[in-house]
């Protein structure tokens, strides 16, 4: 009766993860790719982090997507950043670049609509974005030309029951 047989398997494959670390190794990953565009990462983090409910593999292949899709629009000699910062009961995540960008009403059409998007890495955007929401998170890009484009993840945070002091 609870359990249907479209239940989707991501939303069961959500434990507590350490998005930083996830983050961290991702960025690593990509530096040479980066360093070949002369592209610089800025990121802007807290030292200590709460855990997020997500899927590690699936977390980690969401970030390369989205920095493979700002490194591939980026210009050279410039930055993404990436801010990373603790909201009450979410994690957020902010992506941007300096690059060519689309019209963002053409990005919201090739996100949306029944086509599949023209390039690999929107495919992949637009299958990801499921993920985030089957875990209760959300996923938003805007992009105006010219300018590159803005990527926003947000991912709820683990409970952490609070302590109980006696003395």
């Amino acid at each position: 009766k609870y359990v249907g047989r479209d239940l989707d398997a991501y939303a069961i494959r959500c434990f507590p993860v350490d998005a930083l670390q996830v983050l961290s190794q991702v960025c690593l990953d990509f530096a040479e790719k980066a360093s070949q565009q002369r592209v610089t990462f800025v990121p802007t983090q807290p030292r200590l982090m709460a855990q997020v409910l997500a899927s590690s593999p699936e977390l980690g292949r969401l970030f390369s997507i989205i920095l493979e899709l700002l490194l591939k629009d980026a210009a050279q000699d410039t930055s993404l950043n990436i801010e990373v910062e603790d909201e009450p009961d979410t994690s957020s995540f902010r992506f941007s670049n300096s690059g060519l960008g689309l019209p963002h009403e053409r990005l919201q059409e090739i996100l949306t609509g029944p086509e599949d998007p023209d390039t690999e890495e929107l495919r992949l955007f637009r299958a990801a974005s499921l993920w985030v929401r089957d875990w209760g998170g959300s996923l938003e890009i805007t992009s105006e030309v010219g300018k590159g484009y803005r990527v926003t993840l947000r991912l709820r945070q683990f409970p952490i029951a609070p302590v109980l002091e006696f003395f």
